[in-house]
């Protein structure tokens, strides 16, 4: 445990990147995700957080220009971005940056998590940065893929109305068991946590999935899925409940002997961007060499761009 007297308050300039943001969800993201939430909440409400030498209530907003007063703290974690492993970036500008998540690497921090994860590896490559880098959405540990990340707060704002809007389209791979038919297949559920999974309940929330074959090889198939709901394990649920749950997923399947799970996020598309990266899968489940003609076009992207980390996915959709 450091020493409190060892430690002083950090006086620090609200930049135009982080312009406009609730005061609890700018402390969040300049001491880490993984700072209690509930400490942040006191440090603010007994006023040892100052914005311009004033008490603040934590959702109000600090502006470009603004001081905000920080006390000592002491994260309980034990989180440390230098042991984190190193950022695979896809694309990036001044507003965004395109993540390739490797399989195996969680999102966020937990129990088992600590030392590495994608905030840490976006904590430790944009260390010093005036806003540090936000995750828009989520993929689960064993999925791997395109991630997005914000670079300043008024695009996040951009991006999340899109999406909220269902301007974004996320459009994934996977194998899965058994045969699919070659046309879209919605699958709609109602899906409620109970415990660690998710199941189908009346008192669920609607989940939405539209699945169609692309390639098939002996006793499964390759799928395209695009989500237009975002619920939590939304395709492996839907796919195991449809009775073809995705090749190497322990936890809605039956498989739990295979290396990895094959589920891969392989495109992202809004309008004016489209980008996409085929998976890494190798042997039996190496993807056609073709993947990029297979796959049905984006429609919220089109007349954009696609852009790629290898050479699969550089032309303007038509």
């Amino acid at each position: 445990m450091q020493d409190m007297q060892k430690q002083t308050a950090q006086q620090c300039l609200v930049s135009s990147t982080e312009s406009g943001q609730k005061l609890f969800s700018y402390l969040k993201r300049r001491l880490g995700r993984e700072f209690p939430g509930s400490g942040l909440m006191r440090l603010i409400r007994t006023g040892q957080v100052r914005v311009n030498s004033k008490r603040k209530k934590p959702y109000d907003r600090v502006y470009a220009g603004d001081t905000v007063r920080i006390p000592p703290h002491f994260p309980e974690t034990g989180d440390d971005p230098q042991r984190a492993g190193e950022l695979q970036i896809v694309f990036e500008n001044p507003d965004f940056t395109v993540l390739d998540k490797p399989a195996g690497v969680p999102v966020h921090s937990g129990t088992s998590a600590r030392r590495d994860n994608m905030v840490l590896r976006l904590r430790k490559h944009y260390a010093g940065a005036d806003f540090s880098p936000a995750l828009v959405h989520r993929l689960d540990k064993e999925t791997s893929g395109l991630l997005l990340a914000a670079k300043n707060y008024a695009w996040l704002r951009r991006i999340q109305a899109m999406w909220n809007k269902n301007l974004v389209e996320k459009t994934y791979l996977a194998w899965v068991h058994g045969s699919w038919p070659s046309r879209w297949v919605n699958l709609e559920h109602r899906l409620i946590k109970t415990f660690e999974k998710m199941q189908p309940s009346p008192e669920g929330r609607p989940a939405l999935s539209r699945v169609r074959s692309i390639a098939s090889s002996r006793d499964k198939t390759l799928v395209q899925i695009r989500i237009i709901t975002g619920r939590t394990h939304q395709i492996r649920t839907q796919l195991s409940l449809s009775g073809h749950p995705v090749i190497g997923d322990g936890k809605y399947g039956k498989d739990s002997g295979y290396a990895e799970m094959y589920l891969h996020a392989y495109m992202l598309a809004w309008p004016g961007h489209v980008f996409c990266l085929p998976p890494g899968w190798t042997g039996d489940f190496t993807t056609p060499g073709d993947l990029e003609k297979r796959v049905r076009k984006p429609e919220s992207g089109r007349g954009g761009r696609s852009r790629c980390k290898e050479d699969a996915c550089h032309h303007p959709w038509p």
